[in-house]
This record gives structure tokens, sequence and C-alpha cells, in this order.
């Protein structure tokens, strides 16, 4: 990338619209039956894209440490695109997945950006340290009550046959893999008998599944999951009011799923709309976003046997 994109890029990250984070709070409730059986809360953030916010990211740890104290989240999630493929500049995302993993544990997603990085990236994102999780392509039942899931961005490559301008999509093969991914979980010796119950019967988990790209969300709902969490669309890049984002990858002129909650089926979506910006570099009447989610567990009991 040209040093003078680097000036510009830079420079218009100074603007208000492009560092003014907003929190953005979600009431979520998954299962069936009228008992709660969990509520958790968690946050959520996406699209770094190697922008600054502060030294050492001290801005934007500024805000997760207020959000920390007030909101107390068991969780953090981070879902694509840490990294930019055109202004690659890693520190800026090891300071952000650090700074977040010394306040609460953090499951990671790659991005089309990581993607395209390729092994360099990958090496990168294997020097995670701490309470950091890459999630890509894996399940986790640390938080109890729900069974966390990763797609990996691979997948998504692969099914598009790595050409993101052609009409060809593979969707059988991307729910193969993911359903594979969680048929796992069953079968692993390290899952305790009561938690195998629990994943296999009642409520089936329920899913929570990160994935970056949130257009995807119709082959998502034919997969047992009750909640996504996605991000790719920056929001839109600019809002209009009464007209929502402009544009976004993948879903081109005029999206739907640029922010917010949204419900496909029985399966809901939550769109961040990121933090940084790529190849346009300016954010209009679309702040950058962390996101917390308040999730309500309900089942048929009031226990969770874990």
């Amino acid at each position: 990338m040209k040093k003078k994109d680097w000036i510009i890029r830079n420079w218009l990250h100074k603007l208000p619209s492009n560092r003014w984070i907003q929190i953005s709070r979600y009431q979520v409730s998954v299962g069936t039956g009228s008992f709660i059986r969990k509520e958790l809360v968690f946050l959520h953030l996406s699209d770094l894209q190697s922008q600054w916010f502060g030294k050492n990211q001290r801005n934007l740890l500024k805000v997760v440490e207020g959000l920390c104290k007030k909101e107390n989240p068991s969780f953090a999630v981070f879902t694509g695109d840490l990294i930019d493929r055109r202004f690659t500049d890693y520190q800026a995302g090891k300071s952000l997945i650090e700074g977040l993993g010394e306040k609460l544990k953090c499951y990671y997603v790659n991005g089309n950006h990581e993607v395209l990085l390729g092994k360099e990236c990958e090496s990168f994102v294997n020097e995670f340290k701490g309470r950091v999780y890459n999630l890509s392509g894996k399940v986790s039942l640390e938080e109890d009550g729900i069974i966390l899931a990763g797609v990996d961005e691979r997948w998504v490559y692969e099914a598009r046959g790595f050409d993101r301008r052609g009409d060809a999509f593979d969707e059988a093969g991307l729910c193969k893999k993911i359903n594979e991914m969680l048929g796992s979980v069953y079968k692993s010796e390290a899952v305790c008998k009561e938690k195998k119950a629990m994943i296999e019967g009642d409520l089936n988990g329920p899913v929570v599944l990160l994935s970056h790209e949130p257009q995807l969300i119709s082959i998502y709902s034919s997969i047992p999951c009750q909640l996504v969490l996605s991000g790719h669309g920056h929001g839109g890049q600019v809002r209009l009011p009464l007209v929502g984002g402009l544009y976004a990858p993948e879903q081109g002129v005029l999206p739907k799923y640029t922010e917010g909650l949204h419900s496909f089926g029985g399966c809901k979506l939550i769109v961040n709309r990121g933090l940084g910006n790529s190849r346009f570099p300016l954010r209009i009447f679309n702040r950058p976003e962390i996101g917390v989610v308040h999730l309500t567990v309900y089942g048929e009991t009031d226990t969770v046997k874990l």
C-alpha cells in the first residue's frame, strides 16, 4: 500500500465518525419452555481492520474496561477481520486481542481478510496468548449452558470456489462442514455424559454460532443453531435515515444485513457494524460499534445439568 494511502486513512480516522465508539445493547432469548435456565452477558466486537484507537488500543480498551465494570460480561467474541490485507498492521490486532484477553475470556473467528493473507496471518493468530481462543472451525463448551461454535471463513471461500464475484455457491458443502463440526462434540471422549445429554437432547445446546458473513443467515438457519453473530458489512459504510446502509461486501447496494438484530425462521442474527475501515476509509452517520448482548436461555426445566 502506498504511503499516501496510509496517510489519508490515518488522517480520516481522526474524524469523530470514525473513532467515536457506540455501545449497542441487545436482549436476546433462545430456547423453548417457560423456565429461565441461563442468563449471561457478553461483548461483541468485529472488523478492526488494523485500525488504531490510541497507543496500544488504549482508547478502545478503556471502553471495554468500562463495560466490564458496568455489565460484568462473561466473555467477548470477535467475528473476523482483525487485520486488513491492504493496510496490514499486525500489531494493531495483537494489541486489541491481547488487551481483551487480559480483561476477560475472548473467542475469535477469522474473516475474509485473514483468509486472503494466508499462512502469514495463520502464524499471527497462533501467537494469541492467555484467555484468547481461536474458534475458527471449532466448538467450545467452556461457557456453561451454551455451545459456542465458529465458522472457518476458509469454508465459505471454498464454497464459492474462491471467487467472490462468482454466482456459484456450494451450500450443501458448507452445511456439511458445519454439521460435522457440531457433530464432533457428540463423539468427543473429553465431554462428560451430562454435557453430552444436554447437547443431544435438550435445546440442542443451544448453539451460538460465530461467522464473519451475515448474508449467509439463510444457510445457518437450516442447521441447529439459535443465534448467529456476524460482522463484515461495516454498517453499510454510509447510513441514511429510513434507508440504512448503502453498500456492503457480498450484498451490494442497499444491503439488508449491516447492523442490528434480525430473525430468520427460528434463528436470530446480530450484525456488528465493526470498528475500522478497509478500502473506503470513512464512516458517515455510522459510528464504530461494540455490542453488549444479554442472552437468556429458556428450557423445559429450570436447571442445566453441567
